[in-house]
């Protein structure tokens, strides 16, 4: 179970806490009896802080909080700030009698839950005034240590492709957020928010921000399931996440090293609530502990009723008086069945005994055994009443009865008169592996010897060097154990020493504790090791690591190379689904010739100005997008920023933060559809064909208006920059266009069938979505705008605009056939030769309700243009 390796160090420590705490309750008492004396009341707060330090030492931390409430009792006390004085110290006696008795309720087997003791935490907090707590405060998952990056970490992570990759995971995690926070299409955009988590959490890989968007993911998980409900709270911890990433995005990559821990452990509580139970959500319980951090209301319940009971000396003591009142009745009965009868004024002398020791066990809470007695006790009373005699055979099963009570008892007694229980006896390790960690131990005491000798010789660097070589010979014993955290250690350890040597450099005092501290620690962790072989102390070889981190050299901080794969940075978006953004988002149009993005302030990052240039600071926090902000920003002041080539990346971050904004300003107006909510959408990331030098105006807010479809045709010139766009994203583009090609085919002629089947409608007007959605996002715009032009078609018939018609149908046809040829003609890198123009032109009149010619005839002339093109080349 998951506490079982402080079992061991809990033998150490208990016999002492537990005699401190009868020197607190003694001097708690002496002061009830002279409350003008508060000497005493302060040597119990002696006692109590030196019991909360031995706790926390052996980490028990949920019998720490409760000597830690204790101790602010007391002190309350001491300060007079105590309203009700008589209350505070009847309070504080009962917790002092509970302590022991939790502790010894964990060496049964139990584990160390802070919220079983939440009853007697309130009634300490509340003796003092103090707001109470509940089962969310007293969540305390196992967070990871944070390690800080080293160089190649670093360089990886500013890398300027990791920074592109980033930037796009952002937009599309903004995008999809604001669909969730609208309620607009929210199954949709929770998948999209978990498709960026997953990526991030392999981007941020061996970083603090792996697990903050792994644990994000599991939330997410739990959404997409309904095993987390989607309320107020859950929405504002996604809106947290955002300016996590954003920070990343405008900071560099020394970010990743801050995780906000309160955001963890938030996001930690609702994976450890949520209802349903998947894989994701499995490993990370697993990961984080959260059985343990937070059980279930019935562990909990039966938890706080066996604390309840009787302490262990109490049980032992009863438990033997009890086995004495069953032995006194055993021999009656032995008595009766050698009279062969019994007579009913014989047996009357049983029935006060079998009722006191049913009574005692009542109280002890001993349910079965107590059933056993009530029913003899029952048989007894039932001779007496009836005036009846009973024969041996009767009196035999009445001493059975009582025979299997004792036994019962018998264990119990044995259970609460030793220390150990049969369960928890620790597994010894095998003799090899016991000579092993003695010889290992006592290289630890030769080290410490050379160590002193040192000190005393005014440093002898050649004593040093045989520390060293002794300490490498320690991990070479680990590691046959095996021990590798703990053999690693050792090495660092031995390096550090080496290089003091090697450079003829006299450590410092501070250097010499450091390493006492750490080989203190693998000491420490050897003995709990040959107590108990199955203990987890981890956390012990933890801070012996962290002891001598700042003097360890960097390739003892270096991570396996694999964390840095150049293959897995070019397939960082290989499963990210682009095309199936919920809105349309225009790519960043990145530039790989750019240089790196300055991350040297924030200046250069959201204006992309050199330091000297960035005088005004005053619209930088207008323009980098906080989603904290309860959806209001306010107004952008005008700027006038001349772009740069080298200006011109930071200006495509700078832009993405100025759309999602004015696409939130323009949620004010409140669409009152889905169609509306899409041109809000549309609006905010509408594509601009010819990017201006000069930014003039931001506008305070977007219209919410039809978006204007583009006409003009792709020429070759639209394919110079293709570099401006991952292949990676162009080849997901292609296989998802033919894939959402299929859906239109399939659903598409169940409409013109019957036009009242309404998934056939809405799925067919959703795929020309996706189309224009992902085509604007890799710059093929004949398909986007192309698409968008049906997609608008299906919008109005869906507002009852306009109606269903043979035009309609006719274009929708016509529109079907040639999607293949313009996919072909983008994968090939070859401009159209099919009129776009004009089809766009078509579709747009029938969305306004124009009077068009038949489709055929208008087509035709589409046609019969691209054939004579054909044959003039």
């Amino acid at each position: 179970m998951g506490d079982r390796h402080d079992y061991v160090a809990l033998d150490w420590v208990k016999g002492e806490i537990e005699e401190v705490l009868k020197q607190a309750q003694y001097e708690l008492e002496a002061y009830v009896e002279a409350p003008d004396d508060t000497a005493r009341l302060k040597f119990c707060l002696t006692y109590l802080h030196q019991v909360r330090g031995t706790l926390q030492m052996v980490e028990f931390y949920g019998a720490a909080m409760l000597a830690e409430e204790m101790e602010a009792v007391v002190q309350a006390m001491l300060d007079d700030t105590v309203s009700h004085a008589a209350e505070a110290r009847e309070v504080l006696m009962q917790a002092i009698l509970q302590l022991p008795n939790y502790l010894d309720h964990i060496k049964l087997g139990r584990r160390d839950l802070p919220v079983v003791l939440l009853p007697v935490l309130n009634d300490l907090r509340g003796a003092r005034g103090e707001s109470l707590l509940s089962e969310t405060s007293l969540f305390q998952p196992s967070l990871k240590p944070i390690t800080p990056l080293n160089d190649k970490q670093l360089r990886h992570f500013s890398d300027k492709q990791f920074l592109d990759i980033l930037r796009k995971l952002r937009q599309m995690y903004q995008v999809a957020l604001l669909g969730v926070l609208k309620g607009k299409d929210t199954q949709h955009n929770l998948e999209y928010l978990q498709k960026v988590s997953n990526r991030l959490a392999k981007l941020f890989v061996s970083t603090p921000a792996e697990s903050l968007w792994t644990i994000a993911s599991a939330v997410l998980d739990g959404l997409l399931n309904d095993g987390i409900r989607l309320n107020s709270a859950v929405k504002e911890l996604l809106k947290q996440l955002e300016p996590e990433l954003r920070n990343i995005v405008n900071n560099g990559a020394q970010s990743l090293e801050h995780v906000p821990e309160e955001l963890l452990k938030n996001l930690l509580f609702y994976v450890a609530r949520s209802e349903k139970t998947t894989d994701k959500i499995t490993q990370v319980r697993n990961d984080f502990k959260l059985s343990d951090a937070l059980p279930s209301s019935s562990e909990v319940d039966e938890d706080r009723k066996a604390l309840e009971g009787p302490d262990k000396a109490t049980m032992g003591s009863v438990s033997s008086a009890l086995i004495e009142e069953i032995t006194r009745l055993k021999e009656e009965l032995d008595q009766l069945v050698h009279d062969k009868v019994a007579q009913p004024s014989q047996l009357a002398g049983l029935v006060p005994g079998f009722k006191q020791i049913s009574d005692t066990m009542g109280m002890l809470g001993l349910g079965v055994s107590r059933k056993v007695i009530q029913d003899q006790f029952e048989i007894v009373k039932a001779f007496v009443d009836n005036n009846k005699a009973a024969d041996n055979t009767q009196l035999m099963d009445i001493a059975g009865a009582l025979l299997y009570v004792e036994a019962t008892l018998v264990g119990l007694s044995d259970r609460f008169g030793s220390t150990k229980s049969d369960d928890m006896q620790t597994q010894q390790l095998g003799e090899a592996q016991q000579v092993v960690l003695k010889e290992s131990k006592n290289f630890i005491e030769q080290v410490k010897e050379l160590v002193v000798e040192y000190a005393t010789k005014q440093g002898d660097l050649s004593l040093l060097g045989e520390a060293a070589d002794l300490l490498m010979n320690l991990r070479g014993t680990l590691i046959m154990v095996p021990q590798m955290d703990a053999a690693d250690i050792a090495r660092s350890c031995s390096n550090i020493l080496h290089k003091q040597v090697d450079t003829q450099q006299r450590p410092s005092d501070v250097l010499l504790d450091a390493l006492a501290e750490s080989l203190s620690g693998i000491e420490y962790f050897l003995e709990r090791l040959e107590e108990n072989n199955q203990a987890d102390s981890s956390g012990i070889l933890v801070r012996s690591r962290e002891a001598i981190l700042p003097y360890m050299a960097a390739q003892d901080l270096a991570p396996d190379d694999s964390i840095i794969d150049a293959q897995a940075m070019e397939d960082d978006l290989e499963e990210v689904d682009f095309s199936q953004l919920p809105e349309e988002v225009e790519d960043l149009q990145l530039d790989s010739n750019e240089s790196p993005v300055e991350i040297a302030t924030e200046e250069s990052i959201e204006f992309g100005l050199p330091q000297d240039s960035a005088q005004d600071k005053s619209n930088e926090d207008e323009i980098t997008f906080d989603l904290t902000d309860e959806l209001e920003l306010e107004s952008n002041e005008s700027l006038n920023i001349a772009q740069t080539p080298e200006d011109e990346e930071a200006l495509s971050a700078q832009a993405l933060n100025e759309q999602f904004s004015e696409s939130l300003k323009s949620l004010e107006n409140e669409p009152e559809d889905d169609d509306d909510w899409n041109l809000v959408i549309d609006d905010a990331f509408e594509p601009d064909d010819t990017a201006p030098a000069e930014i003039e105006q931001i506008p305070e807010a977007a219209p919410v208006i039809e978006a204007e479809p583009v006409l003009e045709s792709s020429n070759a010139s639209d394919f110079e920059d293709d570099d401006l766009i991952d292949d990676e994203i162009i080849e997901i583009f292609l296989e998802e266009a033919q894939e959402v090609l299929e859906t239109i085919e399939e659903f598409w002629p169940v409409f013109k069938a019957n036009h009242d089947d309404s998934e056939a409608l809405t799925t067919t007007r959703r795929a020309f979505h996706t189309l224009k959605g992902s085509g604007r996002m890799v710059g093929a715009e004949d398909i986007g705008e192309t698409a968008w032009a049906i997609e608008n078609m299906f919008n109005r018939l869906l507002d009852n605009t306009i109606e269903i018609s043979e035009p309609f149908t006719d274009i929708v046809d016509f529109v079907v056939t040639q999607v293949p040829q313009l996919i072909q003609n983008f994968e090939k890198r070859q401009p159209s030769d099919i009129d776009v123009k004009l089809i766009q032109e078509y579709a747009d009149a029938i969305s306004k309700g124009e009077d068009v010619a038949p489709c055929e005839q208008v087509m035709s002339q589409v046609l019969q243009d691209h054939i004579e093109k054909a044959q003039q080349e």
